[in-house]
């Protein structure tokens, strides 16, 4: 699947579109608005007597109109401090929806300033196991061509990317005792780093992870295609599970991007 501006605002639709809570828009009686809400009635009934206008005729709510109400007038009907709980739960359940949208651009994904990373990981797993299970005057040769055609393909990418790779940003923890305004920062931490990955995705600079192992087995083809027919079937065999397995457990670790050399 190609990466694109259309593929990453899709990617953003979708995960916007899961993580929406649905709430009913219309409800009967003070106590199911005030369940939904998370308010007591009392509250409700002073936002009613206050004017507004999301209580209808035939006892029905607009639970959306009225929560809204209630966030921007609550100091005014005197309940400013018990919708301090409420702001914290929709501080909260924005910070959950930035998570959900981050996993969603980012699954399987990984930038192509990583990608270096990525090959090294797969060469020092190489070079454990060929030391291990390979036959002695194999291992050498077999380790050199795994570098070597490791190598091209860490080149390659690195001409795809344009910019210098940062340290991942990781947002904080919202904790018990966190104030509105530090929540508030927590959630504009998760929008920069959704921002970035957007970014990246536009530029270009984040590759399917699939890709880059394809990349990363095609070019391994030659060397392990020498060392197979100079190896018995047995040894063989316990030498490629236990490269499939290091495999598995390298790559599915974080990356963290390499920077790039100082030219200076």
């Amino acid at each position: 699947m190609p990466f694109n501006s259309k593929t990453a605002r899709k990617a953003g639709k979708k995960s916007g579109a899961s993580r929406k809570a649905q709430k009913p828009a219309l409800t009967e009686g003070m106590a199911a608005a005030a369940g939904i809400i998370g308010v007591p009635v009392e509250t409700l009934q002073k936002a009613k007597r206050a004017g507004c206008r999301g209580f209808m005729p035939g006892n029905r709510i607009d639970t959306a109109t009225v929560e809204e109400w209630l966030l921007l007038n609550g100091d005014a009907i005197g309940e400013g401090q018990s919708l301090n709980a409420l702001r914290r739960r929709n501080i909260m359940a924005k910070i959950g929806a930035e998570r959900i949208e981050h996993d969603a651009l980012a699954k399987d994904h990984i930038g192509t300033a990583q990608v270096a990373e990525a090959t090294r990981r797969v060469s020092r797993a190489n070079e454990s196991v060929a030391t291990r299970l390979l036959p002695a005057d194999l291992q050498r040769p077999y380790i050199d061509g795994v570098k070597r055609s490791l190598g091209k393909v860490e080149r390659w990418m690195a001409r795809k990317t344009k910019h210098e790779a940062k340290p991942p940003l990781t947002p904080p923890e919202p904790q018990e005792g966190s104030t509105l305004d530090d929540l508030r920062a927590v959630l504009l931490s998760w929008k920069t780093k959704n921002l970035e990955l957007k970014n990246a995705l536009e530029n270009g600079e984040l590759v399917e992870l699939a890709k880059v192992h394809t990349m990363i087995e095609t070019s391994l083809t030659q060397p392990i295609s020498m060392a197979r027919k100079h190896t018995p079937p047995e040894p063989w065999n316990r030498f490629c599970k236990a490269l499939k397995e290091e495999f598995a457990v390298v790559l599915a670790a974080p990356f963290i991007p390499t920077p790039k050399e100082s030219t200076a």
